[in-house]
């Protein structure tokens, strides 16, 4: 706790996150082709990118290229990732240069392999995010009122429709492959149909783009989809000329799309954006992507002739005298640094919310936290784990770190995020877009069964160069469970940093192989994490309620005799206890006024309970209730399994 609380003080963190500018990315999907044959892009990733150099708790096969583009591989398809950008004028025109140059330059490490290869578009997925809170209901009215005029300005004449999903912070609009100006008037609108509906409460009576369509939920994760044929019969078809339910009547695509830009095109010039390659699509001096056909292939353009450049982070490391720092894990939330005093071999690692990550590094190149980090691992480290995506809220010291803990749970079908702790990656699910307009589970000739891991954590996060992330620190100066047969670096290898991608008993933690004897001998030792709370009597002097939400309790026996200990709240005492039941534990103390202070400890399923209470009088003394909630983590105690 003690280093914990230092850390942000060092850092001025500001806050949890969520606190930062609107930002915005774009996936693009692509498929590869030898003459008629479609390739398994996930064999040939580990030949045209080389080795995995920095892991990915939410994709193990994700490489980081210097651009800051991520390249992975989502079933049989290529996937292009960007970075989050600032949403600002410049990020629909950045996001299709960079996606275009990036797309030749993979064209041209595949066909130094396969000279025949050729690259074709598949889908694009637009993010822009949004307060976590708020997703659910944006995403709702999304598909509500404007799924129409983005079906319009972003498919194609194949395409199945529209999907609409709230992800942990941002929503995710899935369209068919657009490139060029097409893709930057798509972010335009989107962006802008985001902050108009964020800007006008779900229960107010605007209706903006209202129509009268089919939206239904989404099959393979928690979201909407808009049909093709839900909206018009002949919606890609007859574009502009097909008729739709909007505000009550029938109007044309042409009458609704003019309708709704007339009110998100002054959202979008409040919020800094170009309103003219959407303006240019709803005047019909440039043809919808429906008018046009399906994509060409892509074809050398910026990038031809360059190989891709994957990003390196040992380039990149930071040395402090004896202090070596090195990046571990990247997401798109949060950044994770291991710290190692090559001199005694103890590490730590300092994780901590993107927004703060560019003032860590300068003052880390200033020296400022030297001494910081001296102390940190000069003295005994008790452990102190990071098992939960809410402890990476704030930064923070750790011993050790689940990679996957670092990003947050995905929503189950009910749109509520899921139970246990750990997050979203590496989660499989199907092509959706394909799947979802199909009657039953999809019967195409798609040669396998697909999978897909989150942007929010693969590979926008690893770019981070535009918001000062880990990716920026590294150039400054110089999914899925289908697995191929030759698949990358995996979590629990180690890295060519050396940085393990799965957490290990750091020096002075406690040693799993001592909990064991211990536990075979009548008492053993168990972690839990969860949220420590100091209740003061409101009659004591300077007293106030005190919360800590990621706290790492320990509780160790030797026989009957048991302590309860707090990794981060270093001014806890609580009094030796005695165990009166495989899962009751009680002892008591006295008070600095020699007042009784009492403490019982409970053991219920999986979860701990403690209460501490004391002396209600005089004021001067100590008193009021320490309280800790948390969930097992690790560890075995005798008579007792989780």
């Amino acid at each position: 706790m003690a280093d914990t609380v230092l850390l942000r003080h060092l850092l001025g963190a500001g806050g949890d996150l969520g606190s930062t500018a609107p930002l915005v990315g774009v996936e693009h999907e692509l498929q590869a082709h030898t003459g008629s044959t479609l390739r398994d892009f996930r064999s040939l990733l580990p030949t045209v990118a080389g080795p995995v150099l920095l892991c990915d708790p939410g994709d193990p096969r994700a490489r980081r290229l210097r651009s800051g583009v991520a390249l992975t591989a989502d079933g049989w398809e290529a996937e292009l990732v960007t970075p989050p950008l600032p949403l600002d004028a410049a990020a629909p025109a950045a996001l299709a240069r960079m996606l275009a140059e990036e797309s030749a330059r993979l064209l041209t490490a595949l066909q130094r392999d396969e000279p025949t290869t050729r690259l074709t578009g598949f889908s694009t997925h637009i993010n822009v995010s949004v307060p976590d809170s708020a997703v659910i209901d944006v995403a709702r009215e999304f598909a509500a009122r404007f799924a129409a005029a983005t079906m319009l300005l972003l498919d194609r004449p194949g395409s199945p429709g529209l999907l609409v999903r709230p992800r942990r912070g941002r929503l995710e609009i899935g369209g068919e492959y657009a490139e060029g100006e097409d893709l930057a008037a798509a972010v335009t609108f989107v962006s802008a149909a985001v902050s108009h509906l964020l800007s006008q409460p779900a229960h107010t009576n605007v209706s903006v783009g209202e129509g009268n369509w089919t939206v239904e939920p989404a099959r393979e994760r928690f979201g909407h989809f808009v049909p093709a044929d839900a909206v018009a019969p002949d919606l890609y078809a007859s574009g502009r000329r097909c008729l739709l339910r909007h505000a009550g009547a029938w109007v044309t695509g042409q009458h609704h799309l003019q309708s709704v830009w007339s009110v998100l095109r002054s959202e979008a010039i409040s919020m800094g954006l170009d309103p003219a390659p959407v303006d240019r699509r709803v005047a019909g001096l440039v043809p919808l992507p429906c008018e046009h056909g399906e994509p060409a292939e892509i074809a050398p353009g910026p990038g031809d002739g360059a190989g891709l450049e994957v990003l390196d982070p040992a380039a990149r490391v930071r040395e402090r005298e004896t202090l070596v720092l090195e990046p571990v894990w990247l997401t798109w939330n949060t950044t994770a640094w291991r710290c190692e005093d090559s001199r005694s071999g103890r590490t730590v690692h300092l994780v901590m919310p993107v927004s703060d990550e560019r003032v860590f590094l300068e003052r880390l190149d200033s020296g400022r936290l030297d001494t910081f980090l001296r102390v940190c691992l000069r003295r005994r480290i008790r452990p102190a784990p990071l098992v939960n995506s809410t402890q990476s809220r704030k930064p923070g010291v750790w011993t050790t770190v689940r990679p996957d803990a670092l990003v947050p749970a995905e929503r189950g079908a009910d749109g509520i995020p899921m139970s246990g702790g750990s997050g979203g990656g590496q989660d499989a699910q199907a092509k959706e877009r394909r799947d979802e307009s199909a009657p039953s589970p999809s019967t195409t000739s798609r040669p396998g069964p697909p999978g897909r891991r989150s942007w929010w954590v693969a590979g926008a996060a690893a770019g981070l160069l535009a918001a000062g992330g880990v990716a920026a620190a590294l150039t400054l100066g110089g999914s899925g469970s289908d697995e191929p047969a030759a698949s990358p670096t995996a979590p629990g290898a180690a890295t060519s940093q050396g940085a393990a991608a799965a957490p290990a008993t750091e020096t002075g933690g406690s040693g799993t192989e001592a909990s064991e004897t211990e536990a075979s001998e009548g008492g053993g030792s168990v972690d839990f994490a969860g949220v420590f709370t100091s209740a003061c009597d409101p009659a004591a002097p300077d007293c106030d309620t005190y919360v800590e939400p990621d706290v790492v309790a320990t509780l160790a026996c030797d026989g009957d005799a048991c302590v309860i200990s707090f990794a981060q709240v270093d001014w806890a005492a609580v009094p030796p206890l005695t165990r009166s039941d495989p899962t009751t534990f009680t002892g008591e103390d006295v008070n600095i006024c020699d007042q009784p202070v009492t403490v019982t400890v409970e053991l219920v399923g999986s979860a701990l309970s403690m209460e501490q209470v004391g002396g209600s009088s005089p004021p001067s003394c100590w008193s009021g209730t320490n309280t800790f909630e948390g969930e097992y983590v690790a560890g075995e105690l005798s008579g007792w399994a989780p």
